[in-house]
């Protein structure tokens, strides 16, 4: 089950992330596409449908 973090968890976790190179990839990966899909979301994946039409 899910629970928040004690202070101790919240720091073994931010130790991994500083340290793993995987992860900080993922965090880099993950950046990219919350990016690309808050720009296709406002209006910048509309430009193809319009020559659809």
């Amino acid at each position: 089950m899910e629970h928040p973090l004690s202070w101790g968890e919240r720091l073994r976790l931010n130790i991994h992330l500083a340290m793993c190179k995987n992860c900080q990839r993922a965090a880099l990966q993950f950046t990219f596409l919350r990016s690309a899909s808050r720009e296709y979301w406002q209006g910048a994946g509309d430009a193809g449908q319009q020559d659809r039409k």
